[in-house]
Parts: structure tokens; C-alpha cells; sequence
């Protein structure tokens, strides 16, 4: 989150830990590594009301463990993030590393888009660190690796050097991606956003071989 919308926020609530936010546009927010429990009750009973509801998206948009309000200003706010991060987006041709950063704080951020952007910054040397292996599972999930991908196709190499020979899984998706990638594109074009087939293809990718090739013998007897 930006600097100075961090000071026009009032700060409510101190505790072990953790720091209860106000924004000027009524959204409560939680700075902290970790929150017990008990306090988003407490943020919900002292300065909520029944219809709030927690986004953990816009929270990490804006730096925050959690951000919590009433719907239609979550939704305002997100219409605003938006519009800014459009006309902050870089060229395809800008530094691999400007776009990595951008997608880090506006894009779709999820366990196995992470892992793809952590392999590419390895692959180029700026990360020490091995990636995370966290894999797609469903089509929700690869949806947000292939976004991660427009912005930053060289990504796509990385999947193949860093994650494949790392991880099983990555293997077997590496292999099939261009598959799993056309069916998932028909699907959005269709009226089942829940992409089913895209869900199943990548059910059986993931299985181990020997479970494929005995529901293949099965098939064929």
C-alpha cells in the first residue's frame, strides 16, 4: 500500500501485534503478520455493521493481513484500484522486474501463480531462494497463472526449467499447458464460468501414471 494513504489512515486500535486502521472511506484494515481470532469479532463488533464482509484480495492490494467493510465500498474501492493499476500497468517490453512488482501488488495473486512468478525472479538470478512448488489445481487457479502470464510470458519458460524438474505435477502440467490452456479459453468464452471441462482435464493430468494407465486398461476391456 502507498505510503500516504497509510497516513490519512486513523488508527483506531493497538494491540499485541497488531494495528486496527479506519480509512477515510469507512474500510476498517488490520496491519499485522498474523491476527488472532478473536479480533476480527471484535472489529465487527465495535466498529461494523451486519453486512460486512472481509476481502482478502483487496487486502493484499493494499498491503493489509485484512480489510473489512460493507460491500458496496469494498466494491468502490476495488473499481478505484482498478483504474489505477490500468494506468500504472507496464509495457510488455518494460524491465522483467518492473512487471513482476507490478503484478505483485495489483495482480491476481494466488499459491500457484506465486510459485511461477517466484520462478521466473530465480530464473533470472534475483532470488536466491528455490521457488514455492504450489501447483494449480482447478481451473481457478491455472486462470491465474495464464493472467500472470500475459504480463509476463517468459514466465512460461519458467515453469519448464525451474518448476517442471522440481515437482511432478508442475511436470505433468508443463507438459499438457497448451492443452489445458485452449480448453480453459473455450470454456470462458462459454456460459459456464465454472469450466468444468477445464476441471477435469487437469484432474487427470495430476493423477499419478499408474492410475492412468489402469482406468485406461479398464476402458479398454
Amino acid at each position: 500500500m502507498a505510503s500516504s494513504e497509510r497516513e490519512r489512515m486513523e488508527t483506531v486500535e493497538r494491540g499485541d501485534g497488531y494495528e486496527i486502521l479506519r480509512a477515510e472511506d469507512g474500510l476498517m484494515a488490520i496491519q499485522a503478520e498474523s491476527v488472532p481470532a478473536h479480533v476480527f469479532s471484535e472489529v465487527l463488533l465495535h466498529h461494523g455493521e451486519d453486512d460486512w464482509v472481509m476481502d482478502p484480495g483487496l487486502a493484499h492490494k493494499m498491503g493489509m493481513f485484512a480489510v473489512i467493510g460493507d460491500p458496496n465500498t469494498i466494491s468502490i474501492r476495488q473499481a478505484h484500484m482498478h483504474r489505477q493499476a490500468q494506468a500504472d500497468r507496464p509495457e510488455k517490453s518494460a524491465d522483467i522486474h518492473e512487471r513482476l512488482g507490478f503484478w505483485f501488488r495489483h495482480g491476481d495473486v494466488g499459491a500457484s501463480s506465486r510459485a511461477v512468478a517466484e520462478a521466473l525472479d530465480f530464473s533470472t538470478g534475483a532470488r536466491k531462494e528455490g521457488p514455492s512448488l504450489n501447483h494449480p489445481y482447478d481451473a481457478g487457479d491455472f486462470l491465474r497463472c495464464s493472467k500472470l502470464l500475459t504480463l509476463l510470458p517468459e514466465a512460461r519458460q519458467a515453469i519448464t526449467d525451474v518448476l517442471a524438474p522440481r515437482s511432478e505435477h508442475w511436470g505433468r502440467l508443463d507438459e499438457n499447458w497448451e492443452e489445458i490452456s485452449a480448453v480453459l479459453e473455450t470454456e470462458m468464452q462459454g456460459p459456464d464460468a465454472r469450466a468444468p471441462e477445464t476441471n477435469a482435464l487437469i484432474r487427470k493430468v495430476l493423477e499419478p501414471r499408474d492410475l492412468q494407465e489402469r482406468t485406461a486398461m479398464r476402458a479398454r476391456s
